[in-house]
Order: C-alpha cells, then structure tokens, then sequence
C-alpha cells in the first residue's frame, strides 16, 4: 500500500531530528522532491522553502493541503509532524516485524500519556491520520517481517551477533556501567 494514497501524495524523507526538538526534513509530493522544512528547535514555527524557483508554488501547495485537516494553528507544521510520525511508524514496523497500526497505535499511547491534555485535541488529526493508514495497511494483510527474520530468512546476520549474545553483551555493559 502507498501512504501517499492518504496523505494527498506527500511524504518526508532524509528526516533528521535532534533532541532539542530541531529538525530538516524533504517533503516529496507524488514522488518528487519538492520543499525543504526546518525547524530550529526553539519554540518556533517550521521554515518551509522550495527546492528551486519553479517550485515555490509548491509551498502554498502543502500550506492548503494541510489546512483542510489540520486546523487553522500552523496546519503545514502539525501536518509535516504527522508524515514525520508515520515515517517513524514505518521504520520502527520494519524493524520490529509488527504492524504499521499497533507501532501507530502505541505512538498515540505514548503522546496521551505523556502529554499536556489540553494539546490532545491538537493531535486527533494526526491520531486519525494513523488509524487511518493503520487499517489500511492491516486491511492489506501483507505479513510484517522484522529485519532479523528477513536476515535470519537469507542467512544473514544483521550484526554478525546472535540476539542472545547481543543481550549478554549489553546487560553486562549495563552492570559494568552501573557497578551492577
């Protein structure tokens, strides 16, 4: 299933984030690299620009798009949040061999029970947006296969070292660590 087919054609790639909440992003839309966004990390909204003169159309583009489902407060911001969400809910289903709708699901657990409950109603768009994704995506019935299944499918180890070891190895990391 394509992702794009519910998000108007858009999607996030080369996502990097930092801790202090700072990112860059690629925004594509039907493919194609269209807008750059950023956010500096310190409270404010994102800076969008496109990608060449010819498509600075494009940022309005996205502007409207996010408008009609986000909401009037910074709709390009809490929308791109949401494609940088379901990139994340993608990567971590691919690696984990689970679900995109139970890593989505557990993604929308974390932020209610982590959250300032008045920002909640902010977030039912996204919250929707990966429900949304979810069911299809479950709808589809393709089987979810984790990177060490696939790996363990071709007979080839991802890190040269067995799960187990790999737990040994950080456990006694951890007691070393902790004087434990």
């Amino acid at each position: 299933m394509d992702i794009t087919e519910h998000t108007g054609g858009y999607a996030v790639a080369e996502v990097a984030e930092l801790r202090t909440g700072a990112f860059t992003a690629e925004i594509h839309r039907d493919g194609r690299h269209v807008v750059d966004v950023e956010n500096d990390g310190r409270g404010g909204c994102n800076y969008y620009s496109a990608v060449s003169p010819e498509l600075r159309d494009e940022v309005q583009a996205l502007h409207e798009y996010a408008a009609r489902d986000f909401g009037d407060f910074e709709p390009a911001d809490a929308f791109v949040e949401a494609l940088i969400d379901i990139d994340t809910a993608e990567k971590n289903a691919r690696r984990n061999g689970t679900p995109f709708s139970a890593e989505a699901e557990a993604m929308i657990t974390a932020f209610k029970e982590n959250a300032i409950p008045e920002t909640i109603p902010y977030m039912e768009s996204t919250f929707d947006l990966l429900r949304k994704i979810g069911a299809a995506k479950d709808a589809e019935g393709l089987p979810t296969e984790s990177i060490e299944a696939q790996s363990a499918e071709r007979a080839t180890p991802t890190s040269g070292i067995s799960g187990a070891s790999r737990a040994e190895t950080s456990s006694s990391i951890r007691r070393t660590l902790f004087d434990r």
